[in-house]
């Protein structure tokens, strides 16, 4: 009998080893699974199969066996990722606004956005830090806004000077300011009192100061309060000024 018998040795995933002895010639067929759910988060994805040391890149194969055989897959180990933005980024040089998918383990990726990312005219995000990058070692899920400042856009309108303070700064304004404001930023804006003086009368401005605090975008219109008076000083010594006259004539 001259038939030939060889032997053929499967590696199976979960590192189970199976081999056994199958006539010269006969096909073989085998199929590995091209995932492997380890978690929700992680996976092993199945890259080639290997038959004495020659890759084949397909989850199936089908061999005739004329020698020993030792049939081995290689599987890369994966994460989940998950990289969320309300503005566009860029991973590797392509764009994104939300990145879900897996990723191979140790593999780095490079993440960049813009300085400033408008949302809409009087909502943007504020970006110190325009880049990140990350090795893949473990479940990664990012909200890039959260390495960012979320402003607002506030403007105050007054007919007469007030000082403001934001963030520790105070200055002087006249007319309409205009600007975007970090969300939870509080606004000062201190009193403020002016007098304007006619011959006979005064009118008083006086702004009793007010602290605003920017959630959204905002329009602050400055009312002065009115107080009306008479300069009687001027009325009486009009009045004396009269009253010689009115004597001298007479």
């Amino acid at each position: 009998n001259n038939e030939n018998y060889y032997n053929v040795t499967i590696l199976y995933p979960n590192g189970t080893a199976i081999s056994n002895i199958y006539l010269s010639g006969y096909e073989l067929n085998i199929s590995f699974p091209e995932y492997i759910n380890i978690s929700n988060y992680s996976r092993e994805k199945l890259l080639y199969i290997y038959v004495n040391g020659l890759p084949y890149y397909n989850n199936s194969i089908s061999v005739v066996v004329e020698e020993n055989l030792t049939i081995i897959p290689n599987y890369v180990l994966q994460y989940f990722v998950n990289i969320s933005s309300p503005f566009q980024f860029f991973i590797n040089n392509n764009t994104y606004y939300n990145f879900l998918g897996w990723i191979t383990n140790g593999t780095e990726i490079d993440i960049q956005w813009n300085g400033i990312n408008y949302i809409s005219q009087d909502k943007r995000y504020y970006c110190n830090v325009t880049s990140k990058k990350i090795i893949i070692e473990n479940y990664t899920n990012i909200d890039i806004s959260n390495l960012c400042i979320l402003q607002y856009l506030v403007q105050i309108n007054t007919n007469l000077p007030i000082n403001l303070s934001i963030n520790g700064e105070t200055f002087k304004i006249n007319g309409t300011y205009e600007d975007f404001i970090n969300s939870g930023e509080e606004i000062y804006i201190e009193p403020a009192e002016y007098k304007f003086s006619s011959l006979f009368t005064y009118t008083i401005y006086y702004y009793p100061g007010n602290k605003f605090l920017v959630e959204s975008p905002q329009t602050i219109d400055i009312v002065f309060n009115k107080k009306f008076g008479y300069n009687y000083l001027n009325i009486g010594i009009l009045l004396v000024i009269v009253g010689i006259i009115i004597y001298i004539l007479w």
